[in-house]
C-alpha cells in the first residue's frame, strides 16, 4: 500500500515538474527591440521629469537654509540685547555693533563666524575671477544693491549677512506695523559663494527692528509700516517677486515666501 502511494506521489510529481518545464520553455522572453523601446521610454520619462524635481529640491533647500539664517540672526541680536541689558536696539546697541573700529569683534560675540568685513571693498567676498560679489534680479539683468553697500560677516554654515545701519529710524506706521524703528536693512545670502547669486533665490532682503527681529521687505508688516495699508507689497507690485516677468527685481521674495507658509511657489 506505502509503495503505491509512494509511486502514486512520484508520477504525479514528475509529470507536474514536466508541465512546469514545458510552460517554462513556451514562455517567450523580451526581444531585443522591445527592451530598448522601453529603456526609450523610461530615459524620455527621466528627461522630463528629472529637471523639475532637481528645481523643487533647490527651493526647498534654499528654503531650509534661510528659516536657519532668520533664526540665527534673531537669536544674535536678541543675545546682545541681554548682553547690554537692552530691551530694544534702539538703547544704543545697534550703533556701537555697526561701528567699523567695533564691528568685527562685536560679531564674535553675538555670532559664530568665519570672517567679517565692516564695509571694506578689500575684504569682501569675491566670485572666481576675483571680482566683488554681485547678485542678479529675479528677472533679467544685475541687482543694483550689492555687497558693496553692506557691513558683511560670514556665518559657519556658508551663509553671507550683510548689515545697512539705518541708526534706527523711526517707521512712519508705529501702531500698526507692532514695531516702531528700523534699525537696520540686512542681506541674507543663504549659501554664499555658491551660485545662482539670485535675489529671491538664495538671496533674500530685510529690515531688522528694534526688537531684533527680521521683517521681510516689501511684505505686509513692512508695508504697514510705511504707508499704513498692505497695497505696497508684493502681492500689489509684481516687480518685487514674480516670474517669469523680466522686470521682477526679487527684492520682495522673503515676504512672499514666509507670507505663503515658507514656500518658494514662484
Amino acid at each position: 500500500m506505502r509503495s503505491e502511494f509512494l509511486k502514486t506521489y512520484l508520477t504525479f510529481d514528475e509529470t507536474t515538474l514536466q508541465v512546469d518545464d514545458l510552460n517554462m520553455v513556451n514562455k517567450r522572453a523580451f526581444t531585443l527591440a522591445e527592451v530598448l523601446i522601453t529603456l526609450g521610454i523610461i530615459g524620455i520619462v527621466a528627461a522630463l521629469t528629472m529637471p523639475s524635481l532637481i528645481a523643487n529640491y533647490k527651493k526647498q533647500e534654499y528654503v531650509t537654509q534661510l528659516k536657519k539664517a532668520v533664526s540665527t540672526i534673531e537669536q544674535g541680536f536678541r543675545k546682545r540685547m541681554a548682553d547690554i541689558e537692552c530691551t530694544d536696539l534702539n538703547c544704543g546697541g545697534i550703533q556701537e555693533f555697526m561701528n567699523p573700529d567695533y564691528f568685527e569683534s562685536e560679531v564674535k560675540k553675538n555670532f559664530e563666524i568665519v570672517s567679517a568685513c565692516p564695509s571694506n571693498p578689500e575684504c569682501m567676498p569675491r566670485d572666481k575671477d576675483g571680482n566683488l560679489l554681485k547678485y542678479k534680479n529675479l528677472g533679467e539683468g544685475y541687482a543694483a544693491k550689492g555687497l558693496k553697500d553692506y557691513s558683511i560677516f560670514v556665518l559657519k554654515s556658508g551663509a553671507i549677512i550683510g548689515l545697512q545701519d539705518t541708526y534706527c529710524t523711526p517707521v512712519k506706521k508705529t501702531k500698526i506695523a507692532n514695531f516702531d524703528y528700523n534699525c537696520a536693512f540686512v542681506l541674507i545670502d543663504v549659501n554664499g559663494l555658491k551660485s545662482p547669486n539670485q535675489f529671491g533665490r538664495d538671496v533674500f532682503y530685510f529690515l531688522l527692528n528694534e526688537m531684533g527681529l527680521l521683517v521681510p521687505m516689501y511684505g505686509e508688516q513692512w508695508s504697514l509700516s510705511d504707508s499704513g495699508t498692505t497695497t505696497c507689497n508684493w502681492r500689489n507690485n509684481k516687480d518685487y517677486c514674480d516670474t517669469p516677468r523680466k522686470t521682477s527685481s526679487g527684492l520682495g521674495c522673503a515676504a512672499r515666501l514666509i507670507e505663503n507658509g515658507w514656500k518658494m511657489d514662484y
